[in-house]
């Protein structure tokens, strides 16, 4: 059974996962509604040397040639291992799009990603816009990356926590899963 104080920061960490995807998926929306955006475009934009992938040094240097020093290439290989699903250390197009694309409008995910795409070369840019709201999007993950991993260290010192006793303090009907009735219940 858990303590008040570590029920505390577990809600205070499920909170912070909700706020950080609300954010996100705003700024998910907002890139898509740019008339001019095609992931395809923005993919081949960022993948420089065309090998059909993208590692955190290529979204690296993205964040260098728009003079952004506050993010590391750890943290964007954080963010690239979180959507890696093959886990060979770069993002494929596929996963590539479930960065930048909306999760909760499947219509303006499917306008975006109908959008023509016109061959970006190796050393040309996108329009300024898109550019930053590509950036915007990945700071967030950065920032919630970063935000949820400290959060994460400070329950798992909690002398009473493990990941069993969270999932039974959520479930408290002992139905054997989390939906959103026990969620709500336990945020409440």
């Amino acid at each position: 059974m858990l303590s008040y104080e570590t029920e505390r920061r577990l809600k205070n960490y499920l909170a912070a996962v909700a706020e950080g995807e609300l954010q996100l998926e705003s700024l998910r929306q907002r890139l898509c509604q740019i008339c001019d955006f095609s992931p395809c475009m923005a993919f081949q934009r960022i993948d420089r040397n065309a090998d059909e992938s993208v590692s955190s040094f290529e979204l690296y240097n993205f964040f260098r040639d728009h003079c952004i020093h506050s993010v590391s290439e750890a943290d964007l290989n954080r963010v690239v291992k979180f959507f890696d699903n093959n886990e060979d250390g770069r993002l494929s197009y596929g996963e590539f799009e479930q960065i930048l694309l909306p999760c909760e409008d499947n219509c303006l995910r499917r306008l975006a990603q109908d959008r023509p795409a016109l061959r970006v070369a190796r050393y040309e840019n996108l329009p300024l816009d898109i550019e930053r709201a590509i950036i915007d999007i990945f700071e967030a993950e950065v920032s919630l990356t970063r935000k949820l991993d400290l959060q994460k260290r400070e329950l798992e010192v909690r002398y009473d926590f493990s990941p069993y006793a969270a999932f039974k303090a959520i479930d408290r009907l002992c139905e054997g899963s989390i939906n959103r009735n026990n969620l709500s219940a336990f945020l409440r």
